[in-house]
Order: structure tokens, then sequence, then C-alpha cells
């Protein structure tokens, strides 16, 4: 029962970012663009071909995006089928790789990587999407705001705020989207999502809590290059 409720929770939250991700990524600011500001480096981005990343020792990494993620104590990544049910696919679809690839490519967003918490409800969700046009990360975001609040409503979520904030990322500056709603008007739910891209693709990373907020927590395991 706990376990399916979990998986029921997670991925009607990971559905409802999704859905304001696609919108967003799709003119999303590169993330280099917005540390640029900070570094002073050039945003150019080398010419590499896309890749879904793979979980090593229970830390997912991606050398395209540049990042690893490593899970608080009592996480565990989750195999293809744990992917699969978060993702809404199947389980042959998200170990073929060329599949997956070929899918996002072709504008729709797919999630590579899910881990959670055998003890609770809290999870983090990985996905990968397509980004045409480059525009403010904060505007695009913002924009986003009545949309998710919106999907939240529609799957069964009161949201009690939905929000902008500007944060540190392993060290670099960004914006991250920021969610507290309701569960049945009782329980409470956090979410925090960390956008970047890269070339013509975005890295969606939603960090998710049951209960008690500690999306902060989880976000401080994401290391940039």
């Amino acid at each position: 029962m706990k376990y399916n409720l979990r998986r029921k929770i997670a991925a009607g939250l990971a559905a409802a970012m999704l859905l304001s991700a696609v919108t967003v990524s799709l003119s999303i600011v590169s993330f280099a663009a917005t540390s640029s500001k900070v570094t002073g480096k050039s945003t150019a981005a080398k010419k590499k071909e896309l890749s879904i990343g793979e979980v090593k020792k229970n830390v997912y990494v991606n050398d395209y995006f540049g990042l690893k993620l490593a899970v608080p104590d009592g996480f565990t990544f989750g195999d293809e089928a744990a992917v699969a049910e978060i993702d809404g696919s199947t389980e042959a679809f998200i170990k073929d790789k060329d599949a997956v690839i070929k899918t996002i490519k072709k504008g729709d967003p797919v999630t590579v990587a899910y881990a959670d918490n055998e003890d609770n409800y809290d999870n983090i969700n990985v996905t990968i999407n397509l980004a045409d046009v480059e525009t403010d990360l904060k505007k695009q975001l913002e924009d986003s705001i009545p949309e998710v609040k919106d999907t939240l409503k529609e799957i069964g979520i009161t949201p009690k705020e939905v929000s902008v904030v500007k944060a540190k990322v392993s060290g670099k500056d960004t914006y991250l989207l920021t969610t507290h709603g309701l569960i049945s008007d009782e329980y409470d739910i956090y979410q925090k999502q960390y956008m970047g891209t890269e070339g013509d693709y975005t890295v969606c990373i939603t960090f998710t809590s049951f209960a008690r907020d500690d999306t902060d927590d989880m976000i401080k395991l994401l290391e940039l290059d």
C-alpha cells in the first residue's frame, strides 16, 4: 500500500512539473548563459552527442550536462521498471537508449532517472527534453506558474505556494521553480525543480519531499561542472 501510494504521488507530481517544464524548456536560456554573468566565461556550447546519463554506485552521472547527482541516505535509484512507471512508458523503452534519445530529439520529454526513499515518500526525478529558443529563465519559470497551479489541482494537489526563487546550485547562480501543496487538503508536499540547458537540450531535476521541506538538502548533493 505504502509503495503504491509513493509511486502515485511521485508520478502525479512529476506529471505536473513535466507539463510546465515542456513549456519552459522549449524557450529556456542555457544554464551556461546564466552562470556566465558571474564567471565571465564564453557561453558557446561544445558540439557533443546527447546522453541520457547512467547510475553508477547510486549516483546519477551525465557527462553531456556536466552533472553528478548523489542522493541522501536512505534513497536508492530505481531500475528501468521504476523509471518507466514514473515516465508513463515501458521498461523495454527505457532500456533502449537509442529509442529514448530519438524520442527526446522529437520534442517529447522522457524521465531518465528516478530515486526515492523507502522510509517515506521523498523522491527525485530526472527528465530530459528539447530546448528550442533562448530566453530569460526567470521569466519563463514565472510564466509557467498559472499552468503549474492548474495541473496540480487536476491531479488532486491543492497548491499553497508556487514561486520562482533565486538560488545557488553547486556554487552557481540560477533560478528554481518551487512549490508547496496539499494532498487531500491535509498532507504537505514540497518541491523544487532545477533546470539546466546544454546545446539543444534541457535537463529538469525535480526534488520532492513529503510532510517537511527537505528539498534544499537534496539539491546540495547536485554537482555541476
